[in-house]
């Protein structure tokens, strides 16, 4: 997932994530983001996508992270509204991970609120 064309932002409340689109309508980011957001309302938006709009959305499965700054399960997945205004993320196989030199997974968010 070289493109950031699947890249999602996600914000609830004052709080503002990182997230990709898995499919048309799901898409995940972290769990700290939902929490640490209340009650506000959750969008997701694909910035690099014409217009960049909002769309609203609702968690449906939780990592079960328990709020340490170092614990595990911390993501949640997302059903958007409506379809997304980009195509989702394509996945390797599972065996492309492997090889030589190992391969490094990278992951990286919105620092200072982009």
């Amino acid at each position: 997932m070289n493109s950031a064309r699947r890249h999602a932002r996600t914000e609830c409340g004052r709080q503002i994530g990182a997230g990709f689109l898995m499919t048309g309508r799901k898409a995940v980011t972290c769990a700290h983001v939902i929490a640490d957001g209340g009650a506000a309302p959750l969008t997701v938006t694909f910035p690099p996508a014409a217009g960049a709009v909002a769309v609203p959305a609702r968690v449906v499965s939780h990592g079960g992270w328990g709020g340490r700054p170092t614990g595990s399960g911390d993501l949640a997945v997302l059903a958007l509204d409506e379809d997304a205004p980009v195509d989702p993320a394509a996945f390797a196989p599972a065996d492309a991970a492997f090889g030589e030199p190992p391969r490094e997974p990278v992951a990286y968010g919105f620092p200072r609120g982009c």
